[in-house]
């Protein structure tokens, strides 16, 4: 039980600082748009936009699954 506790504060600590250190755009998807040319234009974009929705969907199912205990 110590050890869960213990693993959940490093999970949300390490995921507070990654959201609020970045800047508008998810760093990796920073660097991918850097190198857009050889993936094709729109990748870093649809990226961004699927990554901020796992966040999101995350999200809601914690406050969904929240309010049922």
């Amino acid at each position: 039980m110590v050890n869960f506790g213990f693993s959940m504060v490093i999970y949300f600590s390490v995921l507070f600082y990654l959201l609020k250190t970045e800047g508008t755009v998810y760093k990796p998807v920073e660097v991918i748009s850097n190198y857009g040319h050889l993936v094709g234009d729109g990748f870093a974009s649809a990226l961004n936009k699927a990554v901020n929705s796992v966040f999101t969907l995350t999200a809601k199912m914690a406050c969904k699954y929240s309010q049922k205990i």
